[in-house]
């Protein structure tokens, strides 16, 4: 397969994102509706406007977020609203000012109601990398292409060429977003621990990573997510940087993207080959 479609794969990734995006936009509006719990959009396309509060006191504020001298607290409320179908609202109570190790803010952030009263909330950010491969799977295995492949005029197919089968295909897309649904799984585990802490708690593991800067944990930790950075860097872009027509996970799903022209030449050469 010559060294082409590059800039239509780009593109077709990229309207595979917004297409499922809208898709799970929509679902959160249907699940809205359904519980009682509330679940928030992803964060395609959202608007922000945070105003000044008090929700929390004085004394309450010293408490969470002990101040030293020359600093001072902040409190607001964000009402934000993503892709315009659903809202919510954060409160942020911030710590700011000149420290010894210079100027420095510390901020706690959770999801509260219209009053800043604290309460579960749900984004479905981490269900759409988790279940998204399978969406695509599914869409090359029954039509040969995604919705992005489509609109730019190519197809998948496997080294019969033939449409993929579904395991093959779950393969494919599952380590196409390997560090995403990586992400996806520690962000579902992240969500619902947040959700079980109170603000006490939440303060206090805030207090704690700020007390750990500069030690030993700390740096060690910077370096693993430095190298995870690298990682997610290779993994996801290397194949485009050093373009040879496949990816990685088209290497290991042995698939290849093409045009129908492209198929229908294959498929040419192959009965002239006599397979």
């Amino acid at each position: 397969m010559a060294n082409r479609y590059f800039i239509r794969r780009v593109f077709a990734y990229l309207i595979d994102f917004i297409f499922v995006s809208i898709v799970f936009a929509f679902m959160t509006v249907a699940l809205n509706s359904i519980f009682d719990v509330q679940f928030i959009a992803p964060e395609l396309y959202k608007s922000t406007t945070c105003v000044p509060e008090q929700i929390v006191s004085a004394d309450r504020m010293q408490e969470l977020l002990p101040t030293s001298a020359g600093q001072v607290h902040h409190q607001s409320i964000c009402r934000t609203t993503n892709m315009g179908l659903t809202t919510h609202y954060t409160v942020v109570l911030n710590r700011s000012g000149i420290t010894d190790n210079g100027n420095a803010s510390t901020t706690i952030e959770y999801l509260a109601d219209e009053s800043g009263k604290q309460i579960i909330a749900y984004s479905m950010e981490p269900f759409l990398v988790l279940l998204a491969p399978l969406l695509f799977a599914g869409l090359i295995t029954m039509r040969g292409k995604t919705f992005g492949k489509q609109v730019l005029g190519l197809v998948i197919f496997d080294r019969h060429l033939e449409k993929p089968k579904l395991l093959a295909a779950l393969k494919r897309e599952y380590l196409k977003a390997l560090f995403f649904v990586l992400g996806g799984l520690f962000g579902i585990y992240g969500m619902f621990q947040n959700s079980s802490e109170n603000l006490d708690q939440l303060a206090e593991n805030l207090n704690s990573f700020v007390a750990s800067i500069g030690g030993a944990g700390f740096w060690l930790l910077m370096g693993f997510g430095l190298a995870l950075l690298l990682a997610f860097f290779w993994y996801t872009f290397g194949s485009f940087i050093r373009w040879r027509g496949r990816t990685y996970w088209d290497n290991w799903s042995n698939f290849d993207v093409g045009t129908n022209d492209d198929l229908l030449e294959l498929s040419k050469a192959r009965e002239r080959n006599g397979y």
